[in-house]
């Protein structure tokens, strides 16, 4: 699970921004939040605000870190770009990222539980300085870095055991690691290697719906992407149509049928999974393909899809412009599979952003944070450090009147 993570020189974030996933001590516990160890942590976070007001860009630092840990290093050539941008401001300086997680982990039958910190200072073409470090009592130990000496242009690395007493990050490989890409991308090729799997698991597994330019665009390629996952996946398909069936689509079942199409590109045959959802009308079945079903309803079964994945592995569904093509009601839903910890099993997390306001009267003052940009600036702060704000204040009411802030300021 997350704790917190924080950025800045990120996008449209100038400077640094901490989103923090833990209540304070006076916070109301709720059935969106977790026990855990010495905290309470959150497992749901909304995020909303204007158009353009940086949403996306609060949500960025998680996707970006997902890929970065675990697909840089053989996904990229040592000359490419990282696909991320500095603050338009701040373009000659590095970006910042550093995120804490908790993770409980099994070795040899002894389960650890493990609090780490990973920390990035990279420009577009360099990695400045990378670290893991893992709680030892109230402080944290390094396990590895690498800072790079712009003098010398080499690495600057230094290799400790980690929490089982293995040293698994050799510096002489350290410092031969490409520049622009990722120490725990390279070393979780090694089956041997805990942390390395371990961390590359835990980034893995944040599922989400951004690219370096913000929200993927929604295609019927989305859904064909679901179904290659649930025909691959039977028992988290199942899950997932009991969830769309219930949700009001007039869908009586959803089927996965092997057809043979033709690539209109090439004009060659290929074999595919195509979704049918099933209708029925006095008595009579049919079957449509999923491509003539409502936009809702495909999007749903896409961001079913992402959500059941994170439920299923213990992830992080990080989910912009969740509500797009979603009745609030729907959404609803989606966030009490979350908040039940008998669907919630594993402790996964949902953040999201969304336009919906009604989505306020289902969270507490900390699952939500508000953003506002001023002078080409984005800024976030979360609900519980407003000030005058009561757990009992109706959070919708006052946010709909702009009395919290993120809402647009329209002059006409």
């Amino acid at each position: 699970m997350i704790k917190w993570y924080k950025f800045k020189n990120f996008y449209s974030f100038k400077d640094e921004q901490f989103v923090d996933l833990t209540l304070k001590a006076n916070s109301s516990e709720s059935s969106m939040d977790l026990q855990w160890i010495d905290c309470r942590i959150a497992k749901v976070l909304a995020v909303m605000g204007p158009n353009g007001s940086g949403k996306s860009n609060l949500l960025k630092p998680l996707a970006f870190l997902s890929w970065f840990c675990s697909e840089s290093f053989k996904s990229m050539d040592n000359s490419d770009a990282l696909p991320f941008y500095t603050h338009i401001c701040n373009k000659e300086l590095p970006a910042e990222l550093e995120i804490c997680f908790v993770d409980s982990t099994t070795v040899d039958d002894k389960t650890f539980t493990v609090e780490f910190k990973y920390i990035l200072k990279l420009k577009r073409n360099l990695i400045l300085h990378e670290e893991i470090k893992y709680k030892t009592s109230r402080l944290f130990s390094s396990i590895f870095y690498r800072k790079y000496d712009e003098k010398t242009q080499e690495y600057k690395v230094r290799s400790h055991p980690d929490y089982t007493g293995e040293n698994d990050f050799p510096e002489k490989e350290l410092k031969t690691l490409p520049k622009n890409a990722s120490a725990i991308s390279y070393f979780r090729r090694k089956d041997d290697n805990i942390v390395a799997n371990a961390m590359h698991s835990i980034f893995y597994s944040i599922e989400n719906n951004l690219n370096v330019f913000g929200k993927s665009n929604f295609s019927y390629d989305k859904v064909l992407e679901a179904t290659e996952y649930y025909n691959d996946n039977p028992e988290v398909f199942e899950k997932a149509k009991k969830y769309l069936t219930r949700m009001d689509f007039g869908l009586d079942d959803i089927l996965l049928k092997t057809e043979d199409i033709i690539d209109k590109k090439t004009g060659e045959h290929e074999t595919r999974v195509i979704p049918y959802g099933v209708h029925s009308h006095n008595e009579n079945e049919f079957k449509v393909p999923f491509i003539m079903e409502s936009t809702g309803s495909q999007a749903c079964f896409y961001f079913i899809y992402k959500l059941l994945t994170a439920l299923h592995f213990g992830g992080v569904a990080v989910i912009d412009e969740l509500d797009s093509d979603l009745h609030p009601y729907m959404m609803n839903e989606l966030l009490d599979m979350f908040a039940n910890d008998g669907i919630n099993r594993q402790h996964s997390q949902l953040i999201f952003s969304c336009h919906t306001p009604e989505i306020l009267k289902k969270l507490n003052k900390h699952n939500v944070y508000l953003v506002e940009k001023n002078d080409s600036v984005s800024e976030a702060w979360r609900l519980d450090d407003v000030q005058g704000l009561r757990s009992q204040d109706n959070l919708y009411a006052k946010y709909i009147t702009g009395a919290l802030g993120g809402v647009p300021n329209i002059c006409i």
